[in-house]
């Protein structure tokens, strides 16, 4: 293995663990952190979802938007299931920050999708309850912001069900 690659690693997760520490007190430190380390380590899928998270705290939806979109595109290319999820809740946290509820419903749907496909494959794996609730809960607060009650109590029963089974 090439040392300076090497080197590059150790940078990029020391940055990533005050970019986490940051977080609790100062999210636009957070994300000098978070930009430092996917400079060391672009491909670090974890890393732009978590600048992602950071840029909505600090309003700037538009640097979430490419951060989770990298994030996404990373996510496929590597085959990552779990983080072309995570991008798509991303995603729809920014659509829903900036008022596309049509947008929004369409990543947290698409995220939905992920955790149903992988446990239509393993039924056993009822870990992805959780991760499946929690598409349903935002697919459901963006169901309420368009006015559909209705939708949006059956996605939240929905969820809850989930949780309960998993007790």
């Amino acid at each position: 293995a090439n040392p300076r690659e090497g080197a590059k690693l150790v940078v990029a997760e020391a940055a990533r663990n005050v970019g986490n520490l940051a977080m609790l007190r100062d999210v636009s430190k957070a994300v000098e952190f978070y930009r430092k380390a996917l400079a060391a380590e672009p491909s670090h899928t974890e890393t732009a979802r978590l600048l992602g998270q950071a840029l909505i705290l600090v309003g700037d939806l538009r640097g979430a938007d490419a951060a989770y979109n990298e994030a996404l595109r990373v996510a496929k290319e590597h085959g990552d299931q779990w983080a072309v999820m995570a991008a798509h809740i991303g995603l729809g946290e920014v659509f829903q920050k900036s008022r596309d509820l049509s947008a929004a419903k369409k990543s947290f749907t698409a995220a939905l999708r992920i955790p149903n496909r992988l446990q239509k494959a393993d039924p056993a794996a009822t870990y992805l309850q959780r991760d499946i609730a929690l598409a349903l809960d935002r697919i459901g607060n963006v169901m309420a912001a368009q006015g559909d009650g209705r939708g949006a109590l059956g996605s939240f029963r929905k969820g809850l069900a989930l949780r309960e089974q998993a007790l």
